[in-house]
């Protein structure tokens, strides 16, 4: 492996050479009309850097790049559209990491190089607020605790699927997809011990969102999850919750809120039989432009089986060092923790501090501490460092590699051009 000071002086001197910056300096124009419609291309450059106490360290500088078509109006008629968006990851010094499609005895980093089709779907919009659209597309309901795109990711999860939307007033939205199949962040390829959970697979699935917006102070949204996974039993299941979130300011401090619950059941072909719950409580003030907030989150256990959420963005809940991504631990998780947060011209900052448990025994699993930090640099361009140290107790569970401690160093540089 080469040295990481070595891979920073690349990563930035590559970040700040990247192509399309140039175009981003002066104020954003109308993209061309290419077939009738408008392109955008995005592009994130990556540096990722892991020390994992059980396997070898690995880095890797990877080059994101999608570009997207979107028609203005399709067969003449404003109410319907299409989208295709193309998606490229490129090791830009080699593939010496374990990427998910092939382990090569490192630390894993998720980013396999490859080029994959991430959305072609035709949409329908009416005047009265509703949307259809079937075809390969983005799916992301809330916060993405359990359905997301995992846009941290080079290469993102999109579902093929029909997806129907209501939001015509100010009160009620209601969302409905089928999905016929996810395509997860490792691709077709996945190897590995966490390509089960983490591959792609043919669905059964029907997910139903709902959420209520008429009080000033807060939101409450519930669902149903029912995920039939034909390529993983393990992952089929049954999931209904509800979560109520927002924010009252009396006076100068805002306070934030949120409270949610879940039940989680196995399906028959399911080769785990169980039912866990879910809950999460957080609490938080907020001042101009700071924050703080903390949080537990609990994924309960039952009959030797974690409550899971597979179609989740997990990097943004349970710590940037991804020692839970994969799976939850058989004996549950409980996920204690504190962020603080805020913003000055140009930059926003994170540092969050977890402190990790299982749920069944109450034994300490690990702490994690990370910081992130952006800047916008100029319209559409942005730059950002992420860091996370994870240091397992010596009571962690070994099976997910829980007991190791892990550091992951992330150095990105991101924007686009075009688009409406």
């Amino acid at each position: 492996m080469h040295q990481t000071q070595r891979w920073l002086v690349i990563a930035i001197a590559a970040a700040f050479s990247v192509p399309f910056s140039a175009s981003a300096q002066s104020e954003p124009s109308s993209s061309p009309n290419v077939l009738g419609g408008d392109l955008t291309l995005n592009a994130r450059l990556r540096y990722e850097s892991v020390t994992d106490d059980a396997a070898s360290d690995a880095d890797a500088l990877t080059l994101r790049s999608a570009l997207a078509w979107r028609s203005r109006a399709l067969f003449g008629s404003r109410s319907l559209s299409a989208i295709m968006e193309v998606e490229n990851t490129v090791a830009l010094d080699g593939t010496d990491y374990s990427d998910g499609e092939t382990n090569r005895a490192t630390a894993l980093i998720a980013d396999p190089p490859g080029t994959e089709l991430n959305q072609l779907f035709i949409g329908f919009q009416s005047a009265r607020g509703w949307r259809a659209r079937i075809g390969r597309q983005p799916i992301s309901f809330g916060d993405e605790r359990f359905v997301g795109t995992v846009a941290f990711r080079q290469n993102h999860q999109s579902f093929d699927a029909l997806s129907l939307t209501h939001d015509s007033s100010d009160d009620w939205a209601l969302n409905y997809a089928y999905v016929a199949n996810v395509n997860r962040i490792f691709g077709d390829a996945a190897d590995g011990p966490v390509a089960g959970l983490l591959g792609d697979h043919k669905q059964d699935t029907h997910l139903l969102n709902a959420v209520f917006k008429g009080w000033s102070f807060g939101e409450l949204e519930s669902y149903a999850y029912l995920i039939g996974n034909e390529d993983f039993q393990r992952a089929s299941m049954d999931t209904f919750g509800a979560r109520f979130s927002g924010s009252v300011r009396p006076k100068r401090l805002t306070y934030l809120y949120t409270l949610e619950a879940a039940s989680q059941s196995s399906r028959s072909d399911n080769p785990r039989d169980y039912s866990a719950v879910f809950t999460r409580v957080s609490g938080g003030i907020s001042y101009k432009r700071f924050s703080v907030q903390l949080t537990q989150e609990r994924l309960g256990s039952d009959n030797g089986s974690g409550f899971i959420t597979p179609f989740a963005t997990l990097h943004r809940f349970q710590g940037w060092a991804d020692k839970f991504a994969a799976q939850t631990p058989d004996q549950g998780l409980v996920a204690q923790f504190v962020t603080i947060a805020g913003r000055w011209p140009g930059f926003r900052y994170r540092l969050q501090y977890h402190d990790f448990d299982t749920d069944v025994g109450s034994q300490n699993i690990g702490r994690e501490l990370g910081l992130h930090v952006q800047h916008r640099v100029r319209q559409n361009l942005f730059i950002g460092i992420k860091f996370a140290d994870y240091r397992a107790s010596r009571s962690a569970p070994t099976l997910g590699g829980f007991d190791a401690d892990t550091r992951r160093l992330f150095l990105s540089i991101s924007g686009s051009v075009g688009g409406r």
